[in-house]
């Protein structure tokens, strides 16, 4: 079995490291006709209100995003972002089945003719009448904005809301990304043609900074293995594997330090912030580590980091792929 996740793991750096052709035929699974034909099964509804800002209706969710464990009304950590992630591509690309289908929000599939798009970062803020067992939760409203860009990077914006309180934002995700060359995977400008038609988006942007860790030995190591539910369509960890990695280990603290400054009361009272840093890619077969750190002073807040193992015939090496940052709401009395 370790022999075949080697081969898979060599064929995939030759893949990565191959000709200028063997580049090109990769690419091409990056680009609009992947997400468009996942957009054409999709029941969202779209509407441009304007070209850097959409409006998005989500009927629903499936079955499987509630957590049953915490009173069956909460959504998952993983499937709040998965929900927002959705809402980044099904705005980023064509969707013949709805409003303006040949475009995206700030021309971003004529941007992934030349370019990749990656996203580095995310922060999203989660209210907590969200999570009331009375919350209308569906369908959803999704304004998804495309507010600030820099020499080479963007930053996305998702509000949710629903029709009985627009007012209140259930989730507010601030997600940043950086423009890369397919040649070189590098950060590169915006084309002139981009810069001439947004220059209104060239506008500098609070940073996303996640709170320090504390200074102490991480309390809990676990290691995981990259599976193929875990990897995106190339073979790399997706955004919402490492937020199931850390949520699961935040369960772990829960049910073994119960009392000790995170509590099943306070994972059960729901999810309040997510905030993850991603550094370098990960992929299948790859061996992580995730470290997390407790604040008692703090009750609630978690801190992660997910290394990958390099092992060599003399060392291991772990190299940083993502920080994280969880905080949870504090129970209220005689609820979950």
């Amino acid at each position: 079995m370790r022999r075949s996740i080697n081969n898979i793991k060599s064929l995939l750096r030759h893949v990565h490291t191959s000709s200028r052709v063997m580049k090109s035929s990769i690419n091409k699974r990056e680009e609009s006709p992947l997400i468009q034909r996942v957009n054409q099964h999709v029941n969202y509804k779209r509407r441009f209100i304007n070209p850097e800002k959409v409006e998005v209706t989500v009927p629903s969710l499936p079955y499987q995003a509630f957590d049953m464990f915490s009173a069956g009304t909460r959504i998952k950590p993983w499937c709040l972002l998965n929900l927002v992630v959705s809402i980044r591509l099904f705005t980023q690309h064509p969707a013949k089945h709805t409003d303006n289908p040949e475009n995206s929000i700030v021309d971003t599939h004529i941007l992934q003719r030349d370019h990749l798009i990656f996203a580095v970062g995310f922060k999203m803020n989660i209210d907590r009448s969200f999570h009331a067992q009375d919350s209308l939760k569906f369908p959803l409203k999704v304004l998804a904005e495309f507010t600030n860009a820099g020499k080479s990077s963007g930053r996305r914006v998702c509000t949710v809301t629903h029709s009985s309180n627009e007012n209140r934002p259930y989730i507010v995700c601030e997600m940043d990304e950086v423009l890369v060359s397919k040649e070189t995977r590098r950060p590169i400008s915006y084309p002139a043609w981009w810069i001439s038609k947004f220059s209104h988006l060239i506008k500098e942007k609070n940073k996303l900074i996640l709170p320090k860790k504390p200074t102490d030995l991480p309390l809990y190591k676990s290691e995981i293995i990259i599976e193929f539910e875990h990897m995106d369509h190339n073979a790399h960890t997706t955004m919402s594997a490492y937020l199931k990695f850390c949520s699961n280990v935040a369960f772990r603290i829960a049910m073994e330090r119960n009392s000790r400054g995170f509590t099943l009361d306070n994972f059960g009272a729901g999810i309040k912030c997510i905030h993850m840093q991603f550094y370098n890619e990960s992929g299948y077969g790859d061996k992580l580590v995730v470290k997390s750190w407790l604040n008692e002073d703090l009750p609630g807040q978690i801190n992660f980091e997910l290394y990958k193992l390099i092992e060599s015939d003399h060392e291991t090496n772990e190299v940083l792929c993502c920080a994280a940052f969880l905080q949870f709401f504090q129970p209220l009395m005689g609820k979950l």
